[in-house]
């Protein structure tokens, strides 16, 4: 299958390198800019167009790896060429293979191919991939080659509906972009403590990646330690009041949650006086 891509930015380089280097036909780039799409062109090893129309019609499946926003730009030029039989995938996590309106009027085949990996880097991000779990959704006809697609390239992967992809993508946003804003929260906190930033963000790091490694071995119920664990009442107390402003807010509406986890954990003990606390 002869791959092509709309797109010549961190993900559309990451992939394409991903691909090139385990033998598939990667034919090129095109790009909002000839500049970009040679870039990636140089880097992947390929060739880059100056049109969509050449690297639609070298395809046979297309990825738009543009910015959420611009694939149904993208999509309103693409659709209005022979596309026959190709199957058109873009990348974005919130979105499903719907943004393709009218494809089938196309007689081609829309999907969405997300993989659960950050792309920090256009040259080095694509290192990470052969770790990265993809989620796929999409067009039932074509779903078999894309699954012996991924798994020729040796990608793990999970096949989610159309109707699930947002909550799929809050899943994600969870995981890694609302850590980063606690992260901030913590290491403020500790600033004002007297801490530096550097030291701050020192002392937190065995915190962080012993907690986040015990969750992924043992789970969230059994990975659970701190006060809302203990049901230490008290201490919660004493943190809601030096606590203020949307810091005191977010520490209060998770560890809502937390007490859910640690009532299912210790359904012997009497959680009370936490749910008057955090009501």
């Amino acid at each position: 299958m002869k791959i092509g891509f709309i797109g010549a930015g961190k993900v559309g380089c990451s992939l394409g390198k991903y691909m090139k280097d385990r033998g598939v036909d990667v034919v090129g780039y095109s790009s909002r800019t000839l500049t970009s799409a040679k870039t990636a062109a140089e880097f992947v090893g390929t060739n880059y167009f100056e049109s969509f129309e050449t690297v639609v019609k070298e395809s046979d499946c297309l990825f738009f790896t543009v910015n959420d926003t611009g694939i149904i730009d993208v999509w309103n030029q693409v659709k209005k060429m022979d596309i026959s039989g190709k199957i058109i995938c873009h990348c974005s996590g919130a979105k499903s293979a719907s943004v393709f309106e009218g494809i089938d009027e196309c007689r081609a085949y829309g999907f969405s191919l997300h993989p659960i990996s950050p792309f920090s880097s256009k040259f080095d991000s694509y290192k990470n991939i052969e770790d990265a779990c993809f989620t796929l959704e999409g067009a039932s006809e074509k779903l078999p080659v894309m699954e012996n697609f991924l798994r020729d390239l040796h990608l793990s992967y999970t096949v989610i509906s159309g109707e699930n992809k947002v909550k799929y993508h809050s899943a994600c946003v969870f995981a890694s972009n609302l850590m980063v804003a606690l992260m901030d929260d913590a290491m403020n906190l500790l600033e004002e403590t007297g801490f530096s930033k550097e030291d701050a963000k020192n002392a937190l790091a065995p915190l962080i990646l012993q907690n986040v490694n015990s969750v992924l071995e043992k789970g969230t119920k059994e990975g659970l330690t701190g006060p809302m664990e203990r049901n230490d009442v008290e201490t919660v107390k004493s943190h809601l009041d030096v606590l203020d402003g949307n810091t005191k807010e977010v520490y209060r509406v998770l560890s809502k949650d937390l007490l859910r986890i640690s009532k299912e954990k210790h359904k012997e003990k009497d959680f009370k006086d936490m749910e008057k606390l955090l009501h």
